[in-house]
């Protein structure tokens, strides 16, 4: 019970913590505030230092509970629920650590150690400028509804607890753990999740900062005070959203780095805000004004999060994202809304209460200014997140209104968010050489030439063959973009460099919304189906099925083939294997790339389809044939098994049975079973589970359903026939794209990520 005591042990630290900083403020509102000096305060206001020990109570309660899971894990500890279900022995130590947040249980825990750590780190920082007290409370508060999320949802729970209605008895340890799913078992689950987390978890620090301000009546200070945390999350935020893009191109094959998935976009909308927050702080510690909007997007940033957080981990998401959690039960479920409502709920009182007592600035600024330029630019950023978060929240606003609840059309969010990169992109460019208030210089002479420039680039991409007027309008819009910030930066980087990271950031998003629209718009696929040892010739390559070779043997659960398929002088390897994970009712594949400079050519794996000397058979419900390598069996259909059909009936893709009984004329030998295959309607691909005879050399295949859409009686299944002994070669069919400059999406977030985090050494914390 160590785990879970520890858990307990947080949440009433982080109680006492609320309490005890919620006294501290009380008392300064009596006397005097803290001078900053920590040792002459520390005998001025108990209650803070009171408060700062539970807080140490917490961050220490809660980094036992996490060390402590984590040495279970690696020591194979079944007795736990959430380490039986994601763990195994077979997993190396990579892995299993990963499986420390694999789960919704491990996934709260991190976030939980994550905001703990920044606390700690947060007390020094907010006491040296006298918000201590305040901003604790509020960071606090977001520890304790985590904390008890982990009492309802622990990742302490033992299996004779869980499964206590299949009379699971106490004490017992299963000998092993049903394993980490093969999709994530890769390097990038190390390296992904965890920046993600840290991103959410940083971006509660301007909030808290935010919210500390308002409740104390300080309405500038937490605004300075903020920035370097603002970054530090942004950019993080940003590189774990690429990673995960990257993870997700490089791993599972569907084509692209980005779907537009509830879940993935539910990461991008608190990033969106969190960089207009950058934009409207700029214009705060230079004018005074915009308090009250600055208060706005730090809380908006966070509660994006915990929205975030609560349509991924609900479970409401479940039926129409491949990243979301099942559902955590009601008693989370319910935590999760009044931790989102309680914080809304705060920052509407703080903005109805606290908000006309701020004595914002009122700011006097043309059009042609860098209020102006920064402001409409944030315009744009919440115009994006608010477009976002409306198609992520469509499915459930779909079911509310009594709709099939589906997500919205990829293309919905491309054809809305291009016109306003262009527009980002123009703003990102002219606004950076704007002045404050006013700009003396003609506006022509900021933007006359790189208008220019980018006026031909867009004539000179219509000329050559862009056959769309938006994606002229991009690479216009990208030069000019590039134009102007490299010209900002060519005259910053020798006074400073932290000055040159807006410009460098700039030009990074100039570079992924042009790769983004290269790679996508231009994108040419074809399907190609390879033999072994045949070529044949995809977008002027020649491409040839090799060999195969079975890799990573020491897996008991699993037959993973990798694949040599040149291309050219090079080669790729897309990979197909079958696993215990899901019953090996279906192959999980993963994609091939062959990447030049300038473009890649993607191999998505589409069908494993096996090829035969011998003839297929074909039957009708109640028709029976001899097998065709060994006419003493015969196989007789009785009928179909449509009750594992799966998936979105659009899709046209399904798990489809068939009945079948197999008998022998020269032995006593009859057996009655099922045999499954996943079908691919749409393209008539399948990807059969074979059957073996036992004690024969024999394995049969359910190959391909005919439906009689005329007569459902007389829709026909075939069936093919194998000797395992005598082995098989196999068709591999592919999607083939040509993605153009897809580099650049990588390369310009990149570039973009680092500019944010450059931009730390002109905003870094003073000591």
């Amino acid at each position: 019970m160590p785990g879970q005591i520890s858990i307990y042990s947080a949440a009433v630290f982080s109680l006492l913590s609320i309490i005890f900083y919620s006294l501290s403020r009380v008392g300064f509102t009596n006397n005097s505030a803290p001078s900053g000096n920590l040792e002459t305060d520390n005998y001025k206001d108990k209650w803070l230092i009171m408060g700062r020990f539970a807080y140490y109570g917490m961050f220490l309660s809660v980094l036992f509970a996490s060390l402590y899971l984590l040495s279970n894990i690696l020591q194979h500890n079944f007795q736990f629920t959430y380490i039986y279900e994601y763990s195994s022995r077979e997993l190396f130590d990579n892995f299993l650590v990963a499986t420390f947040y694999a789960g919704q249980e491990g996934s709260f825990m991190l976030w939980t150690l994550f905001l703990s750590i920044i606390g700690f780190l947060l007390i020094p920082y907010t006491f040296r400028r006298r918000m201590e007290n305040t901003s604790m409370l509020v960071f606090t508060s977001v520890l304790l509804f985590l904390t008890v999320i982990l009492i309802f949802k622990s990742p302490f729970e033992y299996v004779w607890n869980t499964y206590a209605d299949q009379n699971v008895p106490v004490g017992f340890t299963p000998e092993n753990g049903r394993g980490l799913n093969p999709v994530l078992q890769n390097y990038w689950i190390t390296i992904h999740p965890p920046i993600l987390f840290l991103g959410y978890s940083l971006l509660a620090v301007p909030y808290a900062l935010a919210a500390g301000g308002f409740i104390r009546g300080d309405y500038r200070g937490w605004i300075r005070a903020s920035v370097p945390w603002t970054l530090f999350a942004t950019g993080t935020l940003g590189f774990g959203l690429m990673l995960g893009g990257f993870w997700a191109y490089e791993t599972l094959g569907w084509g692209g780095f980005w779907a537009w998935d509830p879940v993935e976009n539910s990461s991008l909308i608190p990033w969106l805000v969190g960089i207009g927050l950058l934009h409207t702080t700029l214009i705060s510690q230079k004018t005074g004004g915009l308090l009250k909007t600055n208060f706005f997007m730090a809380t908006l940033s966070f509660i994006f999060v915990l929205y975030a957080t609560f349509l991924t981990r609900s479970g409401v998401l479940g039926d129409t994202s491949v990243h979301s959690f099942v559902s955590p039960g009601p008693i989370v479920y319910q935590l999760l809304l009044f931790m989102l409502g309680i914080f809304v709920s705060l920052a509407l009182v703080l903005i109805i209460f606290r908000a006309r007592k701020s004595n914002s600035v009122k700011l006097n600024y043309t059009l042609i200014s860098k209020e102006a330029g920064l402001i409409f630019g944030t315009v744009l950023l919440l115009l994006l997140a608010f477009l976002v978060s409306m198609g992520t929240s469509w499915p459930i606003f779909a079911e509310i209104l009594g709709r099939a609840k589906q997500t919205v059309d990829p293309n919905t969010y491309n054809n809305l968010g291009l016109p306003l990169g262009i527009l980002i992109l123009i703003f990102s460019g002219a606004s950076i050489f704007f002045q404050w208030k006013k700009t003396d210089k003609n506006l022509f002479s900021i933007i006359g030439i790189p208008g220019i420039v980018g006026l031909v680039v867009a004539i000179i991409s219509l000329v050559l063959g862009a056959d769309n007027l938006w994606y002229a309008a991009v690479f216009g819009a990208t030069a000019f973009s590039f134009y102007l910030n490299g010209s900002f930066i060519a005259g910053k980087i020798s006074k400073s460099l932290g000055m040159t990271g807006a410009g460098i950031a700039h030009i990074g998003v100039a570079f992924l919304i042009l790769g983004a629209m290269l790679s996508g718009g231009y994108m040419e696929t074809e399907q190609i189906s390879l033999r072994h040892n045949k070529s044949e010739v995809v977008f002027g390559e020649e491409v040839r099925y090799e060999r195969r070779e079975q890799i990573e043997r020491f897996w008991n659960d699993r037959d993973k083939y990798k694949y040599f398929v040149s291309v050219g002088k090079d080669t790729v390897n897309p990979i197909f294997y079958w696993s215990d994970f899901n019953q090996r009712k279906s192959p999980f594949m993963e994609p091939g790339i062959f990447r030049t400079i300038s473009e890649d050519l993607y191999f998505s794996p589409k069908a494993l389809i096996p090829t035969y000397q011998d003839d297929k058979v074909t039957l009708s419900k109640g028709d029976s044939a001899p097998l065709t390598i060994d006419s003493t069996f015969s196989i007789q259909l009785l009928g179909f098994d449509m009750s594992l059909v799966i998936g979105d009936p659009k899709a046209k893709k399904a798990t489809i049975g068939t009945a079948v009984r197999v008998s022998s004329t020269t032995k006593n030998y009859v057996i009655e079973d099922t045999l499954y295959s996943e079908i691919d309607l749409a393209q008539n691909l399948t990807s059969p589970h074979w059957y073996e005879l036992a004690d024969e050399d024999i394995e049969i295949g359910f190959m391909q359903i005919i439906p009689n859409k005329d007569d459902i009686s007389k829709t026909q299944a075939v069936f093919a026939f194998k000797k395992p002994s005598e082995g098989n070669s196999e068709i591999l069919v592919f999607d083939v794209s040509r993605k153009p400059f897809i580099n650049l999406v990588w390369g310009g977030t990149l570039i973009m990520v680092a500019g944010i985090f450059i931009s730390l050494l002109k905003y870094s914390p003073r000591k």
